[in-house]
């Protein structure tokens, strides 16, 4: 007897508001899965009319542990180059936002808040755990709870 496995028709999707805009659960573990997109969700979710600039300046703060004020011009390029080129089209091919060609960024609010909230659990699980790998998140998910 032959087995073979099928593969699923469309890949699994964590809805939003809009079903039909939900997002790749692949999508998803892949913006979850850098800190600097964490951190940008988070900067997005508190003020969604950011500019890339800005945003580039304060997350450069909180990376570099210093006041806006204290950036050298290096820290504030390095990170904006980054956003620019890597985090926020990874974000835009995501749908967690749109990313414009004069570089002005349209963020999916409700998109961006349901980010935020599962960045929240988690970083609360892990507290909880005291930072115990293998005893959080996903085995309580996975098991309704229960340890």
């Amino acid at each position: 007897m032959e087995h073979t496995t099928q593969e699923p028709k469309s890949p699994a999707k964590v809805g939003t508001d809009d079903e039909q805009n939900g997002i790749a659960l692949d999508d998803v573990f892949s913006v979850l899965s850098n800190s600097r997109r964490r951190h940008i969700l988070e900067e997005l979710d508190r003020d969604p009319e950011l500019t890339l600039a800005t945003l580039a300046e304060q997350l450069a703060a909180i990376e570099n542990d210093c006041a806006r004020e204290e950036l050298t011009s290096e820290q504030r390029k390095r990170l904006y180059i980054s956003l620019y080129q890597t985090h926020l089209p990874a974000l835009d091919d995501a749908g967690v936002i749109d990313l414009s060609e004069r570089r002005e960024i349209e963020v999916h609010r409700s998109v961006v808040a349901a980010f935020v909230r599962v960045i929240e659990f988690t970083s609360a699980q892990q507290i909880e755990n005291d930072g115990e790998r293998g005893n959080g998140v996903f085995e309580k998910l996975l098991t309704g709870g229960s340890r």
